[in-house]
């Protein structure tokens, strides 16, 4: 894709078209906005109130490991707000300056009068803390795998901002891990909100909605048999009921149904071990044993 269809398309997705420095790579469309919700939808009016409520503090912070349904519900959330929030989907090895970058181009609509986006100096935060700071009306700013973050100047930048907007900047985020050191003074200020995986996990009712969409029919007593099999894992639920689908007695699989199921055991070395360094899935092979 050349640099003019990439801005061709950030037109189309709602965001002024952002220049890149010369020599740098051009700022993707698909990280400025939510990725396409995955069908069928699982609606969780419960996880939309609390990010609602989380939204008038600085931070937010759903953080569970992969399958637990974070980007979904960050994009289904983004999809109720008015208006639409600023969005950036961190990728793994995204330098500061790079971050900076999507950050600032995401948040251009919101402050026109901000810096501009490339090439990104160190003195522009504190213009775009200003910028925000100068706003009537909070700025909400979804960052999706902010675990990625792992230059210590990118999240010193974060920081800063949310310490020197005047609560103009609201961060709702989703992570694999918890916050980085320096974000921890927000919980102690009564500024940080979390939903972890206890609230992540599929109700009883939630876990009937998505079988129902999937077309998938259970007794009403195998639904919360099948959601204590899995802990409420969204996507242990859904590969479980796709799965179920197929097979001639559905409830006699589902109660069998484990982490050792193809599909099952094909996600986790996809999205969790094949995320590891060679010294973590050592360690993990050593446990297993």
């Amino acid at each position: 894709m050349t640099q003019h269809e990439v801005a061709g398309a950030t037109v189309a997705a709602g965001v002024d078209p952002v220049p890149a420095a010369e020599g740098a790579a051009p700022l993707l469309a698909s990280r400025l906005a939510p990725a396409p919700l995955p069908e069928p939808v699982l609606v969780r009016p419960r996880l939309l109130r609390r990010l609602d409520e989380g939204a008038a503090g600085a931070l937010t912070l759903v953080t569970a490991p992969a399958g637990w349904g974070k980007t979904t519900l960050l994009g289904s959330w983004a999809r109720t707000v008015e208006p639409a929030p600023a969005w950036v989907s961190v990728e793994a090895g995204d330098t500061g300056a790079r971050l900076w970058s999507y950050l600032t181009a995401a948040l251009r609509p919101h402050v026109p009068d901000g810096p501009p986006a490339d090439p990104p100096r160190p003195d522009r935060l504190e213009l775009l803390a200003a910028a925000l700071a100068a706003r009537e009306r909070p700025v909400l700013l979804v960052l999706d795998d902010v675990h990625r973050v792992a230059d210590p100047a990118a999240q010193t930048g974060l920081e800063f901002l949310l310490r020197h907007t005047g609560g103009r900047l609201r961060v709702v985020a989703g992570a694999r891990t918890d916050l980085p050191a320096g974000l921890h003074r927000l919980r102690l200020a009564g500024e940080l909100t979390t939903v972890g995986p206890g609230e992540l996990a599929c109700t009883d009712d939630e876990v009937a909605d998505l079988l129902v969409a999937l077309g998938v029919f259970l007794p009403a007593a195998a639904v919360p048999r099948l959601r204590a099999r899995t802990g409420g894992w969204p996507a242990g639920l859904r590969l479980a009921a796709l799965a179920a689908g197929d097979r001639p007695d559905p409830v006699r699989w589902l109660e069998q149904f484990g982490g050792d199921q193809p599909d099952v055991a094909g996600y986790l070395r996809a999205e969790v071990l094949a995320r590891l360094d060679a010294a973590a899935r050592d360690a993990l092979r050593g446990g297993a044993v």
